[in-house]
């Protein structure tokens, strides 16, 4: 017997699509069963590639060290550590550097055993040869201090360098370098404590409205009011009290 041939099917077109094809209109889009279904599906892949942000880029000021002086974290010090320690070995740190190093150290309270051996070997050279002035010297030294960063032949090197500018040392800095030299123990060699607890003299003019209690400045005034002086202008006939001048204040 001869074989039939396979029927063919062939798919029924719904009125309604032949009325839509040949109006031009397009068919409506199938409403999707879920919200999450409508997502991203209708966007085509340009429209998604300008939609993503682009990569963040590391900022160059974020990668650059922080100044010295404007050191205030733990991390920023120790970011720098490593090229300071460098710098301090091979003697290119200035005088004037030193300074911001121990002040650095103590705004970020940053302690390392190698950079401090460096930078104590260089600041007692600088000592010696006195490249730093005596509120420097006060100022390195009680940083240090308060840190508990202590080095016996460093702390006797400053004293060293303040022994011939005691006397003249103001008054706040003597208080503030013999708190920081009982803070670590130090006990420096000779007569240093008994010239650090001597009252500097005030060498400024004495004040004749303190001495008449009519100086309304108080420590504000620029004149002085230390006994010493008082009794200079009193010997000195620069003043004289009204019992000895007409009734009138003279000075």
């Amino acid at each position: 017997a001869a074989s039939r041939p396979a029927a063919t099917r062939s798919r029924s077109r719904s009125p309604a699509s032949d009325v839509a094809k040949e109006s031009g209109q397009a068919r409506p889009k199938k409403e999707k069963e879920f919200a999450w279904m409508d997502s991203d599906d209708d966007e085509s892949e340009p429209e998604r590639a300008a939609a993503k942000p682009p990569p963040a880029r590391s900022s160059p000021s974020a990668e650059r060290d922080v100044p010295l002086d404007k050191v205030a974290t733990l991390g920023q010090m120790a970011k720098l550590a490593p090229k300071l320690e460098k710098r301090l070995k091979d003697g290119e740190v200035r005088s004037r550097e030193l300074c911001q190093i121990g002040e650095a150290f103590l705004r970020s309270k940053f302690f390392d055993p190698g950079l401090f051996a460096a930078f104590s070997s260089e600041l007692q050279r600088a000592f010696r040869r006195n490249r730093l002035d005596p509120t420097e010297i006060v100022q390195v030294v009680c940083g240090l201090a308060e840190l508990n960063a202590y080095n016996a032949d460093l702390f006797e090197a400053a004293c060293d360098a303040l022994r011939p500018s005691m006397k003249d040392l103001a008054e706040p800095l003597r208080s503030r370098l013999e708190a920081a030299l009982k803070r670590v123990n130090h006990a420096p060699g000779g007569d240093f404590f008994t010239v650090l607890q001597m009252r500097p003299r005030d060498r400024r003019e004495a004040c004749t409205m303190f001495w008449r209690g009519q100086c309304k400045w108080g420590p504000k005034c620029k004149l002085s009011h230390d006994q010493d002086s008082f009794e200079d202008a009193t010997s000195g006939g620069t003043w004289r009290p009204p019992s000895m001048s007409g009734g009138r204040s003279v000075g």
